[in-house]
Protein backbone atom coordinates (compact mmCIF):
# COMPACT_ATOMS: atom_id res chain seq x y z
CA UNK A 1 0.00 0.00 0.00
CA UNK A 2 1.38 3.54 -1.08
CA UNK A 3 1.70 6.00 1.44
CA UNK A 4 1.17 9.78 0.63
CA UNK A 5 3.62 12.05 1.99
CA UNK A 6 1.78 14.47 4.16
CA UNK A 7 0.94 18.25 2.17
CA UNK A 8 2.81 20.78 3.35
CA UNK A 9 1.41 23.51 5.11
CA UNK A 10 1.93 26.89 4.33
CA UNK A 11 2.54 29.24 6.96
CA UNK A 12 1.10 32.70 7.92
CA UNK A 13 4.39 34.30 8.28
CA UNK A 14 5.53 32.62 5.01
CA UNK A 15 2.69 34.17 3.43
CA UNK A 16 3.23 37.60 4.76
CA UNK A 17 6.12 37.49 3.12
CA UNK A 18 5.05 38.05 -0.18
CA UNK A 19 2.02 40.40 1.12
CA UNK A 20 2.60 42.69 3.56
CA UNK A 21 0.05 44.25 5.88
CA UNK A 22 -1.63 46.69 3.68
CA UNK A 23 -1.35 50.49 3.82
CA UNK A 24 -4.10 52.59 6.40
CA UNK A 25 -6.24 54.47 3.76
CA UNK A 26 -10.34 54.71 3.26
CA UNK A 27 -10.59 51.13 2.63
CA UNK A 28 -9.95 50.21 6.25
CA UNK A 29 -13.33 50.35 7.50
CA UNK A 30 -14.40 47.50 5.10
CA UNK A 31 -11.08 45.51 4.96
CA UNK A 32 -11.60 44.80 8.97
CA UNK A 33 -15.20 43.49 8.37
CA UNK A 34 -13.90 40.28 6.31
CA UNK A 35 -14.91 36.83 8.04
CA UNK A 36 -11.92 35.53 6.45
CA UNK A 37 -8.17 35.47 6.07
CA UNK A 38 -7.21 37.12 2.72
CA UNK A 39 -3.62 35.88 2.73
CA UNK A 40 -4.73 32.67 2.97
CA UNK A 41 -7.36 32.95 0.27
CA UNK A 42 -4.63 33.61 -2.02
CA UNK A 43 -3.90 29.67 -1.78
CA UNK A 44 -7.21 29.14 -3.30
CA UNK A 45 -6.08 30.58 -6.55
CA UNK A 46 -1.92 29.73 -6.40
CA UNK A 47 0.27 28.13 -5.09
CA UNK A 48 2.97 28.99 -3.09
CA UNK A 49 5.29 28.34 -6.13
CA UNK A 50 3.22 30.66 -8.19
CA UNK A 51 2.89 33.15 -5.26
CA UNK A 52 6.75 33.56 -5.18
CA UNK A 53 7.19 33.90 -9.15
CA UNK A 54 4.28 36.70 -9.30
CA UNK A 55 6.71 38.62 -6.71
CA UNK A 56 9.54 38.12 -7.68
CA UNK A 57 7.81 39.26 -11.41
CA UNK A 58 6.43 42.51 -9.71
CA UNK A 59 9.75 43.11 -7.64
CA UNK A 60 11.84 43.06 -10.44
CA UNK A 61 9.92 45.46 -12.33
CA UNK A 62 8.68 47.68 -9.66
CA UNK A 63 12.50 48.10 -9.09
CA UNK A 64 13.49 48.77 -12.89
CA UNK A 65 12.95 52.34 -14.19
CA UNK A 66 12.38 50.32 -17.77
CA UNK A 67 9.09 49.12 -16.35
CA UNK A 68 8.02 52.56 -14.52
CA UNK A 69 4.17 53.66 -16.83
CA UNK A 70 5.01 56.68 -19.17
CA UNK A 71 2.86 60.22 -18.11
CA UNK A 72 2.31 60.71 -21.36
CA UNK A 73 0.65 58.81 -24.44
CA UNK A 74 2.92 56.35 -26.51
CA UNK A 75 2.87 56.21 -30.43
CA UNK A 76 2.47 52.93 -31.60
CA UNK A 77 5.94 52.46 -32.48
CA UNK A 78 6.89 53.48 -28.76
CA UNK A 79 4.83 51.11 -27.47
CA UNK A 80 6.28 48.26 -29.62
CA UNK A 81 9.78 49.25 -29.15
CA UNK A 82 9.18 49.44 -25.32
CA UNK A 83 7.59 46.09 -25.46
CA UNK A 84 10.24 44.77 -27.12
CA UNK A 85 12.67 46.08 -24.48
CA UNK A 86 10.59 45.05 -21.41
CA UNK A 87 9.87 41.53 -22.89
CA UNK A 88 13.84 40.68 -23.40
CA UNK A 89 14.55 42.07 -20.15
CA UNK A 90 12.28 39.96 -18.62
CA UNK A 91 12.78 37.06 -20.14
CA UNK A 92 16.62 37.48 -19.01
CA UNK A 93 15.63 36.82 -15.69
CA UNK A 94 14.62 33.29 -16.37
CA UNK A 95 11.59 33.57 -14.03
CA UNK A 96 9.66 30.92 -16.20
CA UNK A 97 11.78 28.70 -18.07
CA UNK A 98 11.35 26.03 -20.12
CA UNK A 99 12.93 23.65 -17.95
CA UNK A 100 10.69 25.28 -15.03
CA UNK A 101 7.33 25.27 -16.81
CA UNK A 102 7.52 21.65 -17.25
CA UNK A 103 8.73 20.89 -13.48
CA UNK A 104 5.42 23.15 -12.69
CA UNK A 105 3.16 23.34 -15.52
CA UNK A 106 1.23 26.51 -13.92
CA UNK A 107 4.31 28.81 -14.02
CA UNK A 108 3.42 29.33 -17.73
CA UNK A 109 -0.06 31.07 -16.96
CA UNK A 110 1.46 32.39 -13.59
CA UNK A 111 4.11 34.46 -15.61
CA UNK A 112 1.54 35.43 -17.94
CA UNK A 113 -1.06 36.85 -15.38
CA UNK A 114 2.28 39.04 -13.22
CA UNK A 115 3.20 40.82 -16.92
CA UNK A 116 -0.55 41.09 -17.88
CA UNK A 117 -1.32 42.91 -14.77
CA UNK A 118 1.26 45.57 -15.27
CA UNK A 119 1.24 45.36 -19.41
CA UNK A 120 -1.10 43.45 -21.39
CA UNK A 121 0.66 43.60 -24.57
CA UNK A 122 4.04 42.60 -22.65
CA UNK A 123 2.21 39.41 -21.68
CA UNK A 124 1.19 38.34 -25.15
CA UNK A 125 4.33 39.35 -26.88
CA UNK A 126 6.30 37.18 -24.28
CA UNK A 127 3.70 34.27 -24.49
CA UNK A 128 3.53 34.23 -28.24
CA UNK A 129 7.71 35.27 -29.32
CA UNK A 130 8.92 32.10 -26.49
CA UNK A 131 6.17 29.81 -24.93
CA UNK A 132 3.58 28.81 -27.70
CA UNK A 133 6.56 28.42 -29.98
CA UNK A 134 8.64 26.36 -27.80
CA UNK A 135 5.02 24.35 -26.30
CA UNK A 136 4.20 23.37 -30.10
CA UNK A 137 7.58 21.96 -31.28
CA UNK A 138 7.42 20.24 -27.55
CA UNK A 139 3.86 18.82 -28.56
CA UNK A 140 4.63 18.28 -32.23
CA UNK A 141 8.08 17.57 -32.81
CA UNK A 142 10.84 14.88 -32.63
CA UNK A 143 14.07 14.99 -30.63
CA UNK A 144 15.65 16.35 -33.61
CA UNK A 145 13.56 19.85 -33.51
CA UNK A 146 14.88 20.62 -29.87
CA UNK A 147 17.40 23.46 -31.12
CA UNK A 148 15.14 25.83 -31.95
CA UNK A 149 13.67 25.55 -28.71
CA UNK A 150 17.28 25.68 -27.12
CA UNK A 151 17.67 28.86 -30.05
CA UNK A 152 14.48 30.26 -28.18
CA UNK A 153 15.37 29.89 -24.65
CA UNK A 154 18.99 31.98 -25.70
CA UNK A 155 17.20 34.54 -27.65
CA UNK A 156 18.98 33.66 -30.69
CA UNK A 157 15.85 33.74 -32.74
CA UNK A 158 12.00 34.98 -32.16
CA UNK A 159 9.15 32.89 -33.05
CA UNK A 160 5.51 33.22 -33.81
CA UNK A 161 2.79 31.18 -34.61
CA UNK A 162 0.96 31.13 -37.79
CA UNK A 163 -2.87 29.83 -38.35
CA UNK A 164 -5.45 32.07 -39.19
CA UNK A 165 -5.41 33.17 -42.64
CA UNK A 166 -7.12 36.10 -43.96
CA UNK A 167 -10.45 33.82 -45.46
CA UNK A 168 -10.46 31.36 -42.68
CA UNK A 169 -10.00 31.17 -38.95
CA UNK A 170 -12.49 28.86 -37.04
CA UNK A 171 -12.48 26.55 -39.79
CA UNK A 172 -9.14 24.96 -40.01
CA UNK A 173 -9.94 22.91 -42.47
CA UNK A 174 -10.83 25.91 -45.21
CA UNK A 175 -7.08 26.83 -44.94
CA UNK A 176 -5.20 27.00 -48.18
CA UNK A 177 -1.81 27.60 -47.55
CA UNK A 178 0.55 24.45 -48.80
CA UNK A 179 3.47 22.79 -48.05
CA UNK A 180 4.58 20.56 -51.24
CA UNK A 181 6.95 18.01 -50.84
CA UNK A 182 10.35 17.64 -53.05
CA UNK A 183 11.96 14.59 -52.68
CA UNK A 184 14.43 15.41 -55.02
CA UNK A 185 15.76 18.20 -52.95
CA UNK A 186 14.16 17.02 -49.53
CA UNK A 187 12.46 20.02 -49.38
CA UNK A 188 9.06 21.48 -48.67
CA UNK A 189 7.92 24.24 -50.77
CA UNK A 190 5.36 26.26 -48.90
CA UNK A 191 3.04 28.32 -51.23
CA UNK A 192 0.67 30.84 -50.76
CA UNK A 193 -2.16 30.40 -53.74
CA UNK A 194 -3.62 33.61 -53.07
CA UNK A 195 -3.92 36.80 -50.37
CA UNK A 196 -7.16 35.13 -48.84
CA UNK A 197 -4.97 31.98 -48.15
CA UNK A 198 -2.15 34.64 -46.74
CA UNK A 199 -1.53 34.24 -42.91
CA UNK A 200 -2.78 37.10 -41.02
CA UNK A 201 -3.09 38.40 -37.45
CA UNK A 202 -0.19 36.83 -36.53
CA UNK A 203 1.25 38.28 -33.20
CA UNK A 204 5.18 39.49 -33.46
CA UNK A 205 5.10 38.69 -37.04
CA UNK A 206 4.88 42.29 -37.95
CA UNK A 207 8.15 43.39 -37.02
CA UNK A 208 10.48 40.96 -35.24
CA UNK A 209 9.50 37.21 -35.56
CA UNK A 210 12.34 35.07 -37.51
CA UNK A 211 10.96 32.01 -37.27
CA UNK A 212 7.20 31.00 -37.62
CA UNK A 213 4.70 27.78 -36.60
CA UNK A 214 3.16 27.44 -39.73
CA UNK A 215 0.21 25.31 -40.27
CA UNK A 216 0.09 24.61 -44.28
CA UNK A 217 -1.68 21.67 -46.15
CA UNK A 218 1.10 18.45 -46.66
CA UNK A 219 1.31 17.93 -50.22
CA UNK A 220 3.27 14.51 -51.27
CA UNK A 221 2.71 12.93 -54.70
CA UNK A 222 -0.40 14.39 -55.64
CA UNK A 223 -2.45 13.97 -52.34
CA UNK A 224 -3.44 16.37 -49.62
CA UNK A 225 -2.74 15.37 -46.51
CA UNK A 226 -4.23 17.82 -44.68
CA UNK A 227 -2.66 20.55 -41.99
CA UNK A 228 0.64 19.88 -40.71
CA UNK A 229 3.41 22.59 -38.55
CA UNK A 230 6.27 23.13 -39.92
CA UNK A 231 8.97 25.56 -38.25
CA UNK A 232 9.66 27.61 -41.21
CA UNK A 233 12.53 30.59 -41.09
CA UNK A 234 10.80 34.24 -41.95
CA UNK A 235 14.22 36.46 -41.05
CA UNK A 236 17.52 36.75 -41.37
CA UNK A 237 18.02 36.66 -37.22
CA UNK A 238 21.07 38.96 -37.83
CA UNK A 239 19.50 41.65 -39.87
CA UNK A 240 15.81 40.94 -39.49
CA UNK A 241 15.19 41.16 -43.22
CA UNK A 242 12.73 38.77 -45.07
CA UNK A 243 13.94 36.26 -46.87
CA UNK A 244 13.48 35.89 -50.65
CA UNK A 245 10.40 33.73 -51.47
CA UNK A 246 8.87 35.74 -48.17
CA UNK A 247 6.31 38.47 -47.66
CA UNK A 248 6.09 39.56 -44.32
CA UNK A 249 4.27 42.95 -43.45
CA UNK A 250 2.81 44.38 -40.14
CA UNK A 251 -1.27 45.06 -39.68
CA UNK A 252 -0.87 48.29 -38.71
CA UNK A 253 -2.84 50.20 -35.30
CA UNK A 254 -5.36 48.19 -33.72
CA UNK A 255 -7.90 49.00 -31.17
CA UNK A 256 -6.09 47.22 -28.04
CA UNK A 257 -2.89 45.45 -27.34
CA UNK A 258 -0.76 47.89 -29.87
CA UNK A 259 2.53 46.94 -27.85
CA UNK A 260 1.96 43.69 -30.16
CA UNK A 261 2.90 44.22 -34.10
CA UNK A 262 0.86 41.80 -35.71
CA UNK A 263 1.49 41.07 -39.39
CA UNK A 264 0.82 38.52 -41.83
CA UNK A 265 3.12 36.56 -44.76
CA UNK A 266 2.62 35.52 -47.38
CA UNK A 267 4.96 32.57 -49.38
CA UNK A 268 5.87 32.35 -53.02
CA UNK A 269 7.37 28.95 -53.71
CA UNK A 270 9.74 29.07 -50.57
CA UNK A 271 11.71 26.20 -49.94
CA UNK A 272 12.53 24.58 -46.34
CA UNK A 273 14.32 21.70 -45.28
CA UNK A 274 12.31 18.49 -44.72
CA UNK A 275 13.17 18.51 -40.96
CA UNK A 276 11.52 21.63 -39.96
CA UNK A 277 7.94 19.52 -40.54
CA UNK A 278 6.78 18.81 -36.85
CA UNK A 279 5.89 15.33 -37.56
CA UNK A 280 5.28 13.35 -34.11
CA UNK A 281 1.82 12.60 -35.34
CA UNK A 282 2.41 12.25 -39.29
CA UNK A 283 4.73 13.22 -42.06
CA UNK A 284 7.11 11.90 -45.25
CA UNK A 285 9.84 9.56 -45.46
CA UNK A 286 12.61 10.59 -47.56
CA UNK A 287 10.79 9.28 -50.95
CA UNK A 288 7.46 10.84 -50.25
CA UNK A 289 6.00 8.37 -48.67
CA UNK A 290 3.23 9.48 -45.78
CA UNK A 291 3.11 7.98 -42.22
CA UNK A 292 1.49 8.47 -39.37
CA UNK A 293 0.70 6.65 -36.33
CA UNK A 294 -2.84 7.08 -36.58
CA UNK A 295 -5.18 5.31 -38.78
CA UNK A 296 -8.10 7.56 -38.88
CA UNK A 297 -7.11 11.03 -40.65
CA UNK A 298 -9.66 12.99 -38.27
CA UNK A 299 -8.14 11.82 -35.37
CA UNK A 300 -4.45 12.83 -36.57
CA UNK A 301 -6.18 16.49 -37.04
CA UNK A 302 -7.69 16.78 -33.94
CA UNK A 303 -4.48 15.60 -32.15
CA UNK A 304 -3.01 18.18 -34.22
CA UNK A 305 -5.51 20.61 -32.98
CA UNK A 306 -5.25 19.47 -29.37
CA UNK A 307 -2.21 20.76 -28.94
CA UNK A 308 -3.64 24.18 -28.96
CA UNK A 309 -5.68 23.68 -26.72
CA UNK A 310 -2.97 25.77 -24.01
CA UNK A 311 -2.66 28.60 -26.33
CA UNK A 312 -6.52 28.45 -26.44
CA UNK A 313 -6.94 28.44 -22.55
CA UNK A 314 -4.60 31.29 -22.41
CA UNK A 315 -6.31 33.29 -24.66
CA UNK A 316 -9.58 33.06 -22.61
CA UNK A 317 -7.54 33.74 -19.88
CA UNK A 318 -6.66 37.23 -20.99
CA UNK A 319 -10.58 38.21 -20.75
CA UNK A 320 -10.50 37.02 -17.17
CA UNK A 321 -7.36 39.06 -15.86
CA UNK A 322 -9.10 42.16 -17.63
CA UNK A 323 -12.31 41.48 -15.76
CA UNK A 324 -10.03 41.15 -12.44
CA UNK A 325 -8.24 44.43 -13.37
CA UNK A 326 -11.66 46.51 -13.67
CA UNK A 327 -13.64 44.79 -10.92
CA UNK A 328 -11.33 45.80 -8.35
CA UNK A 329 -10.60 49.18 -9.86
CA UNK A 330 -14.70 49.41 -9.83
CA UNK A 331 -15.23 47.97 -6.04
CA UNK A 332 -12.45 50.26 -4.39
CA UNK A 333 -13.83 53.23 -5.97
CA UNK A 334 -17.37 51.63 -5.28
CA UNK A 335 -15.72 51.62 -1.26
CA UNK A 336 -14.68 55.41 -1.55
CA UNK A 337 -17.18 57.34 -3.55
CA UNK A 338 -19.63 58.46 -1.64
CA UNK A 339 -23.42 59.99 -2.16
CA UNK A 340 -26.21 61.08 -0.69
CA UNK A 341 -27.50 59.22 2.82
CA UNK A 342 -29.65 60.52 5.85
CA UNK A 343 -30.09 63.94 6.85
CA UNK A 344 -28.75 63.40 10.10
CA UNK A 345 -25.48 61.12 9.17
CA UNK A 346 -22.18 62.73 9.69
CA UNK A 347 -20.97 61.42 6.23
CA UNK A 348 -22.85 60.47 3.24
CA UNK A 349 -23.60 56.58 1.95
CA UNK A 350 -20.57 54.59 -0.17
CA UNK A 351 -21.70 54.05 -2.98
CA UNK A 352 -20.85 50.26 -2.84
CA UNK A 353 -23.67 50.35 0.22
CA UNK A 354 -26.46 50.66 -2.60
CA UNK A 355 -28.98 47.54 -3.15
CA UNK A 356 -27.98 47.56 -6.84
CA UNK A 357 -24.35 48.06 -6.70
CA UNK A 358 -23.16 45.33 -4.09
CA UNK A 359 -24.86 42.55 -5.78
CA UNK A 360 -23.82 42.90 -8.95
CA UNK A 361 -19.71 43.93 -8.28
CA UNK A 362 -19.88 40.67 -5.64
CA UNK A 363 -20.86 38.47 -8.40
CA UNK A 364 -18.17 40.09 -10.72
CA UNK A 365 -15.43 39.79 -8.52
CA UNK A 366 -16.32 35.96 -7.39
CA UNK A 367 -16.53 34.64 -10.84
CA UNK A 368 -13.63 36.28 -12.43
CA UNK A 369 -11.59 34.96 -9.26
CA UNK A 370 -12.81 31.67 -9.79
CA UNK A 371 -9.95 28.96 -9.74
Amino acid sequence: MTTLAPVKLVSDEELRKYFPDLPKGPLDSFRKKASFNWRRMKLVYDNLATIKLKHDIWTFMEKNPLFHHSNSPLTMDEQRQIAVKRMYNIYNEKFATFEKIIEEPRSFQAEAEALFMFDSSLSVKTSLTFRMFSNTIQGSGKPHHYHFIEDIEKAKIGGCFALTEVAHGSNAKGMRTTATYCPQTRQFIMHSPDFEAAKFWVGSMGKCATHAIVYARLVSKGKDHGLHSFVVPLRDPKTLKPYPGVTVGDIGEKIGLNGVDNGFVMFNKYRIPKDNALDKLGGVDDAGDYQTPFKDPKKRFGASLGILSGGRVHITSISTNYLQKAIVIAIRYSAVRRQFGPDDADEETPVLEYQQQRPRSRSACTHSHRP
